[in-house]
Formats: C-alpha cells, structure tokens, sequence
C-alpha cells in the first residue's frame, strides 16, 4: 500500500469504541497490506547474448488470493490516517486505554552510512557473523553497493540501483522476483524480531 494514498486528518479527541487507534490518537485506517502482481508483455526479442527485451503492455493483474497483510515477527502491521506504522500490539480499541508506547526513529543521515566499516572481500572479521549479526549484515550490503556503483556519496542511489538490476537479473534468468523478494521479506522480519536490525 501507497502510504500516500492513505487520507490525512487530525489526531481525534472522540474515539469511536468500534474503531483501531494508535497511540498518538490517529484513527488505524489500513492494514499495511501486499499484494502480488503480474506485469503484462506486450513483445518480447532476444538479443545475440540470448537475454530478452521486452515491451510491457503498461498494465498488472493483481493476484488478491496472494494479498497478505506485512507482520513484524507475529504482529501485523498498520497504518494510522497520517501514514505512521504501528504494530497490533500497539493498538487500542477506542473505548480502551492507549498503550503507552514509546515512538522509535529510523535515521538515515551521512554519518549512520559512515559509521558501518568498509572491509574488502575476503576481510571481514570472521568473528563478526557472531559478534554482531546486524552489523555484519550491514557490512556485506555496503560492501556490495561500493563495489556494484562506486556511489558512496549516495548510498541511497545505490541501494535503488541495486534493487532495480537484479530485477534485471531475474527477468534474463528467467527466476520470479516477487517470491524471492517475498522470501527475504520474512527473513528479514524474522531476524528483526530477533534483535537484528
């Protein structure tokens, strides 16, 4: 779901008891939910290097028996009227009492890019996988980006790059990218319940 799409109103002081509210007083307005599609080919040719350039029709048929809702660990994810994710742990009927949770932040600023040690391949720490699971994590990513698109500058660039040429690389081998990305999905989210971010 498009964040933006979702509508914009003001924290509510007149909590309805048949309505989800998270706890900055936003009404839950969505689950924050997926759905599988399928791109339409309009032609396809093969190039000398037998990889295939195909022209899509402009339209996805989406599969609604594969929709499903994006979980953290066991709790499903939702949105509030502003767009804020909120896990189901966090809600609260509007007759019952707001759980005091505390707000958390990602940032992404220069220096969080900065701070992740840059190792050439072969030269991670082989200790680093047990020591520290998300660092090491982190370390592999980045070192893919550098190493991919020299964009240092721009991590952000770079991890859409990234993303965007091994759509490219499925499509010439012929893999699903959607089940695989799905795949990692849930080994993210698993290994984020853990304690691993």
């Amino acid at each position: 779901m498009n964040t933006n799409d979702t509508p914009h109103s003001p924290a509510r002081t007149d909590r309805l008891p048949n309505q989800l509210y998270a706890p900055n007083g936003r009404r839950i307005a969505a689950s924050k939910d997926w759905i599988p599609g399928n791109a339409l080919i309009a032609s396809v040719t093969r190039a000398p290097d037998g990889t295939l350039a195909i022209e899509w029709e402009g339209e996805t048929k989406l599969c609604w028996d594969g929709q499903y809702t994006e979980q953290l660990g066991e709790q499903r994810i939702f949105l509030d009227d502003a767009g804020n994710e909120w896990s189901e742990d966090q809600l609260a009927l509007g007759a019952e009492p707001i759980p005091a949770v505390a707000e958390t932040t990602m940032t992404t600023d220069d220096d969080a890019w900065a701070a992740i040690p840059h190792y050439p391949l072969g030269q991670v720490p082989e200790s680093l996988p047990d020591e520290n699971p998300a660092l090491y994590r982190q370390v592999i990513a980045k070192r893919a980006i550098l190493a991919a698109y020299e964009n240092g500058d721009d991590p952000e660039a770079g991890v859409t790059d990234l993303l965007a040429d091994l759509r490219h690389l499925c499509d010439a081998l012929g893999w699903d990218f959607a089940t695989m990305d799905s795949a990692a999905y849930r080994h993210y989210t698993e290994e984020k319940s853990e304690g691993v971010k």
